[in-house]
């Protein structure tokens, strides 16, 4: 068995899923790109990791079968809470 996210942009990760979630929204939005800084304040990490996030998602973007993935996370509406 292995992990749902081998060979993609989420392979290997440390950081949380919904972390790179809240990135993948965050730079996807329409308009200005949030800056490195914004975007390591949002996601409550360093700037190195945010740098590092960044160059991963726009890397993937450039790759069709990465770019489905991240569109399609991008596009997801969150489950509603189970009760």
């Amino acid at each position: 068995s292995f992990p749902a996210t081998v060979g993609t942009l989420l392979h290997r990760t440390r950081l949380p899923l919904s972390t790179w979630f809240v990135a993948i929204q965050m730079l996807l939005e329409p308009g200005e790109e949030p800056s490195v800084r914004v975007l390591a304040r949002t996601l409550s990490v360093n700037r190195n990791t945010a740098h590092r996030i960044k160059r991963i998602i726009r890397s993937a973007l450039k790759d069709p079968t990465q770019r489905d993935l991240v569109f399609g996370i991008a596009d997801a509406k969150p489950a509603p809470e189970v009760r």
